[in-house]
């Protein structure tokens, strides 16, 4: 990671952008993307909350989310555009379904893509158990009763 000045020496030249705020603004320039660049955006989980703009998510190819009924209830950077009919939720595509082949994911190299996020309880679950076998496996941690 690299410090940078401004959101747009940030987000210019970056493969990744990622996410996770409480804006209720859209943080970047849609300009400022470029092309190959993956967006995970993880914080705008109501409709009052956008950290994209409807710019910036009409130049991705690919709009992946967690689960489509999740995304059309929470996802405060898409419900504007899904409002407008800009975007359609036939075009969400879920990311379990890229994960398992039953949908493309990225096209080309080209493609600017997003994954935005509302989190499911499954995946911290997921995460959890990962991290506890690994931290079992390095003898960290401790055991604490339960009661």
């Amino acid at each position: 990671m690299v410090p940078t000045l401004s959101p747009e020496a940030t987000v210019r030249g970056s493969d990744l952008i990622g996410t996770v705020t409480t804006a209720t603004l859209p943080l970047f320039d849609a300009a400022w993307v470029e092309a190959g660049t993956h967006i995970n955006a993880a914080g705008s989980n109501a409709l009052i909350r956008q950290e994209l703009s409807e710019a910036a998510i009409r130049r991705c190819a690919l709009v992946c989310v967690d689960s489509v009924p999740t995304a059309l209830a929470e996802a405060g950077d898409l419900l504007p555009l899904l409002e407008k009919g800009r975007l359609h939720a036939r075009q969400l595509i879920e990311l379990g379904d890229v994960m398992i082949g039953r949908r493309p994911g990225r096209q080309n190299s080209s493609e600017i893509t997003l994954f935005e996020s509302q989190g499911m309880a499954i995946q911290d679950l997921a995460l959890g158990v990962r991290v506890l076998a690994a931290a079992r496996e390095r003898g960290l941690g401790i055991d604490l009763p339960m009661p």
